[in-house]
């Protein structure tokens, strides 16, 4: 049944009073007690008046599904309907009492009380409150006052209407939770994807830098005192890369190489290296139990995750601390309140705890955020690589923190029950080259560099600036082309619609895609169309070489 709106409750305390003046004008009519005591005819007929008045506000009252009270000026319940009564059975009778005794359990009236605001106004007055509600916890209550004005304007009463609004509020509630929800999906998703342009870019400027670096130090003597220089312009290409391969991680993708690891073993031999540069006054303790579960994931960037969070953790610190590593199983039921789009099962949770200074709600909320920072040092990137990292490993980063109180940051990845496989050690040596490679590039300074490389390790290189210009070199081309190294994106055509051309051309072509951004994006749909490999920019000479003569090897 549809509730009557508060016009139309209106119009029933209008029809209400009306019946309340002809019940009063009745039962004081002149000679009425005369009539009753003499038992003349006209006594029957005003009893069936009165009674049928009677059964006619009832039936008002009693139509509506809000609890309804009609209040005389001293507050006391004149007349109640029966949601009124149901609500409050255990008070009953209602009648006589004062509203505040009996609706509320006081002795006084209640300080927002619209009732008592509309006798000093004369006019309608309403509030919303929180009580008690019929069942367990509280519920949210709208209370309308009307007041009823006697012949001479004076006001004689009040219709008070009680709605119960718990379920419509917590649907606003829930609705604006759910609101703010996909906005801040939204917002993260608009950064990720700004991020993973930037590491994009980032990653081909180094590729041609890297690859340069290379070409210069097989041109160099051992002996030559240049190399030096060179070793640490490589090292800063790797710093470089390490930040941009933060950004893809952001943005749900990264260079993911995972395997099976013990997490406690992990956490154990990753530490050293994550604590060295921490100031002696911070202490750091672990609690790392041996029957923690293993976990399948990356151990670069796993590394990142511990760094960034204990770096967090210790520049939160004025002047020395405490950060407290702990690890343990923890079973993520359907109803669990940690990470709603986790799969239930078994989870490594990874606790890293501090008594630095901790973050206010506003802080709070946008710790995820790339480049939002606190901190003088400037490491913004930390928390949300950390965020990216994680879901990409299909686990879940829970952060506590309060002023003054600390930080805890709890990190959840699902556990596996295998154990660990042990990482093949190849060795580092260039290998020479044999066979043709189509390479498949738009950026000049990558071709250049790339084509170099190729042909100083022993390769035939064929060059394409376009996919159309790719498959025009595939079908002039008359002898054999062992390997296309194909960018993912280029000017003309998508990398997965280039490829079925590539193999409609020359269908045992082998394919190693590259591409700026990570796996997980388009070139995991030319992987799933059959390419051989891929390889992430940027990448050394002894990298690239190594995938090429494992892809040409085989059959």
């Amino acid at each position: 049944m549809k509730r009557p709106t508060y016009a139309e409750l209106k119009n029933r305390v209008q029809e209400l009073e009306k019946e309340l003046r002809k019940l009063g004008r009745d039962s004081s009519a002149p000679g009425s007690q005369v009539a009753a005591c003499d038992g003349s005819p006209n006594r029957e007929k005003r009893e069936e008046v009165l009674k049928a008045s009677e059964e006619s506000l009832s039936s008002i009252l009693n139509a509506i599904q809000d609890a309804i009270a009609v209040l005389d000026p001293d507050l006391r319940i004149v007349l109640a309907n029966n949601t009124m009564k149901k609500w409050f059975k255990g008070v009953l009778p209602l009648e006589g009492r004062k509203c505040f005794e009996a609706f509320h359990g006081r002795k006084a009236p209640c300080e927002q009380c619209p009732t008592l605001q509309s006798f000093r106004t004369g006019k309608q007055e309403m509030v919303e409150i929180s009580s008690r509600s019929q069942g367990s916890g509280f519920g949210s209550y709208e209370l309308l006052a009307f007041p009823m004005f006697d012949q001479e304007g004076g006001i004689k009463g009040v219709v008070e209407f009680a709605r119960d609004v718990t379920a419509r509020k917590r649907a606003q509630e829930e609705k604006a939770r759910m609101q703010a929800k996909l906005q801040e999906a939204q917002r993260m998703q608009a950064i990720a994807t700004l991020a993973g342009g930037i590491a994009h870019q980032f990653n081909n400027a180094l590729a041609s830098i890297s690859l340069s670096i290379d070409l210069i130090r097989m041109d160099l003597p051992k002996e030559n005192p240049m190399l030096a220089h060179i070793k640490k312009m490589k090292s800063s290409t790797e710093r470089m890369a390490h930040l941009t391969s933060q950004l893809l991680a952001y943005a749900e993708g990264g260079r993911y190489q995972t395997r099976v690891i013990s997490a406690h073993e992990f956490i154990r031999n990753a530490l050293p290296a994550v604590l060295h540069d921490l100031d002696s006054s911070v202490h750091v303790d672990t609690d790392l139990p041996p029957d923690t579960m293993s976990v399948k994931a990356d151990v670069t960037q796993m590394q990142m995750v511990l760094s960034a969070v204990v770096h967090n953790a210790a520049e939160s610190m004025d002047s020395g601390g405490w950060i407290r590593v702990t690890t343990r199983n923890e079973i993520i039921g359907e109803n669990s309140t940690v990470g709603q789009d986790l799969v239930p099962g078994p989870y490594v949770c990874l606790s890293i705890e501090d008594n630095g200074k901790g973050m206010d709600e506003e802080t709070l909320k946008r710790v995820f955020e790339p480049f939002f920072t606190t901190k003088f040092h400037g490491r913004g990137l930390g928390m949300p690589a950390v965020y990216g990292i994680i879901k990409g490993h299909d686990g879940c980063v829970a952060v506590d923190s309060e002023p003054g109180k600390g930080t805890r940051v709890r990190i959840y990845i699902p556990a596996v029950e295998t154990k660990e496989k042990k990482p093949e050690v190849r060795e580092g040596a260039v290998l020479k080259g044999a066979g043709t490679v189509l390479l498949i590039e738009d950026e000049a300074l990558i071709m250049d560099v790339s084509r170099k490389v190729l042909e100083r390790i022993g390769y035939r290189v064929l060059q394409a600036r376009s996919g159309k210009e790719a498959l025009r070199v595939c079908a002039s081309f008359r002898d054999n082309i062992d390997l296309a190294l194909l960018d993912v994106i280029l000017p003309d055509m998508g990398g997965k619609e280039i490829y079925q051309a590539l193999m409609s051309e020359r269908p045992g072509l082998k394919v190693l895609v590259c591409s700026g951004y990570s796996i997980d994006g388009p070139a995991r749909d030319i992987l799933k169309a059959g390419a051989q490999g891929f390889i992430q920019k940027p990448f050394s000479l002894l990298e690239l070489n190594r995938m090429l003569q494992d892809l040409l090897r085989k059959p």
